[in-house]
């Protein structure tokens, strides 16, 4: 039960927020990433490229799922701040570094915060959050 009320209380913070898109990333043979910490440092330096077009933070969510042969891993995210960015450009920059791509527009009927927060309690794997302060959404 702790776990799902772990994963629930962290879906339920996430959801405050207006996304604007969901992004799996896996990684080409030559850029493999068979554990978290690089993963993570390589999910950093996909952010920081997209910060280094748009010149302003965004935000993120992202949680590193390892795949069933528990080797490779790869990243699923929930970002915003990218109101002036296409999303085939996100798409762009992970796919041209690092290989395969999803991004989509985020729709919160879906349940995208569910999804992504699942991997925090799902198995062991690592996980970060970057709210640069960017506006919670409002009820108006």
């Amino acid at each position: 039960m702790f776990w799902v009320e772990l994963n629930n209380s962290l879906a339920r913070y996430l959801n405050q927020f207006e996304w604007d898109a969901w992004q799996t990333g896996t990684f080409r043979i030559d850029q493999r990433s068979t554990d978290t910490i690089n993963t993570k440092i390589k999910y950093k330096r996909f952010v920081s490229k997209i910060e280094e077009i748009l010149g302003t933070g965004i935000d993120y969510f992202m949680a590193i799922e390892r795949f069933k042969s528990g080797y490779d891993t790869h990243v699923h995210s929930l970002m915003r701040g990218l109101k002036e960015i296409p999303h085939d450009v996100v798409w762009a920059l992970w796919f041209e570094k690092y290989g395969r791509n999803v991004v989509q527009e985020y729709d919160p009927a879906l349940g995208a915060n569910h999804y992504v927060t699942k991997y925090v309690s799902k198995s062991l794997c690592d996980w970060d959050i970057c709210i640069n302060g960017l506006r919670r959404k409002t009820n108006e």
